[in-house]
């Protein structure tokens, strides 16, 4: 399958997006929260608050919100586009009520969030994708404004992809074209093998291998994690990464390694990784992966007619390029693009460069 990296991006991967534009936004909708708190805010032009609902209560569609507006890096991913669209619900496959978050311009994009158990939030617009598409960003069960199910069992991976066939059939559209972000993958994989006549493309983004039962050694993710050397925070970073692969590690180094994700450890990186740890649903992480069968799933997608990209990043010691290129290997139309200088969340890292590659495999 072809490799390829981006050219002629150093400067832009510098500078990252330098002009963020905030369209006036008329809702917000509302997220649930596992306690009641005050929702954390990163810096915005006009101050706000986000409206909090308790948990398990069915969410209200939307709510009047303030507008802000922004120009640097990072508002294009988590402030402007995270909270300001409007909620829509469906019923899951077993009735649950399940919420999904649509805008953008173009043809849709189901796009299936990671953790795993993560509410969808934290992806935004994925960098300006949604000038190109018309993003469609699914809270899975237990998560964002989505119910939680009667039975936890439901949380599973392989019982999500029931969720995407009946958002499918609630969107009334025939085929999907379908983007999954890290652990999230394991849902879109499961979906499309068992949906062959349903799924258009699949972009896979930084996916967690898993679900194929691929394998990352140690020696993977140190070669990668040695890439970062010059970082300031590499000497106290590396150290605790390996305590991690001598199995020795304690609490604290699980932070400490945190700066490996990121192409850039800033403050947006930071607050990213603070607001996916917010809206993680722990619980429902804890059996995602259960009765997922590695191998069945290796011998399904090598009959999966489908095109697929597999975004990676330069940097992502989840997912080395290396490794990447084993994983769409399995695939029979795959191909890799390889972000330069690019962590786990490719839409922080070099937002241009993610939403043009995407949309012109889109195309």
């Amino acid at each position: 399958m072809p490799l390829r990296f981006g050219v002629g991006l150093s400067q832009a991967l510098r500078s990252r997006s330098a002009a963020i534009r905030c369209a006036p936004c008329p809702l917000t909708p509302l997220l649930p929260l596992r306690s009641c708190q005050l929702t954390p805010l990163l810096p915005l032009r006009s101050c706000q608050l986000t409206p909090l609902l308790p948990l398990r209560s069915r969410p209200l569609t939307s709510c009047p919100c303030p507008t802000g507006s922004g120009a640097k890096r990072g508002l294009n991913s988590i402030e402007r586009h995270a909270y300001h669209r409007p909620v829509d619900f469906f019923d899951g496959a077993d009735g649950t009520r399940l919420a999904y978050h649509r805008g953008g311009a173009g043809s849709p994009l189901i796009c299936v969030p990671g953790g795993p158990m993560v509410a969808s939030s934290y992806l935004g617009d994925l960098g300006g994708l949604s000038a190109h598409h018309d993003l469609v960003r699914l809270d899975l069960r237990g998560t964002g404004a989505s119910e939680e199910p009667r039975d936890p069992a439901t949380y599973r991976c392989d019982r999500l992809a029931d969720d995407v066939e009946a958002l499918r059939e609630h969107l009334g559209l025939d085929r999907i074209d379908l983007l999954a972000h890290s652990a999230g993958a394991a849902v879109a994989v499961l979906y499309a093998t068992r949906h062959r006549d349903r799924i258009g493309r699949l972009v896979l983004v930084n996916p967690s291998p898993r679900v194929v039962g691929l394998e990352v050694a140690d020696a993977d993710r140190r070669e990668v994690a040695r890439l970062r050397h010059a970082e300031p925070w590499f000497p106290t970073a590396f150290t605790a990464f390996e305590r991690v692969w001598a199995g020795e590690a304690v609490a604290a180094d699980w932070a400490a390694i945190a700066p490996f994700r990121s192409g850039r450890w800033d403050d947006v990186a930071r607050a990213q990784a603070a607001e996916q740890d917010r809206l993680r649903n722990e619980e429902a992480a804890k059996v995602y992966y259960d009765g997922v069968d590695a191998a069945a799933a290796r011998t399904a997608i090598g009959g999966l007619r489908a095109r697929v990209l597999l975004i990676a990043g330069e940097y992502d010691v989840a997912l080395p390029p290396k490794r990447a290129a084993d994983y769409a290997g399995l695939f029979p139309h795959a191909e890799v693009a390889v972000q330069p200088a690019g962590g786990h969340s490719p839409w922080l890292d070099d937002p241009a460069w993610l939403a043009t590659t995407v949309s012109a495999f889109l195309k």
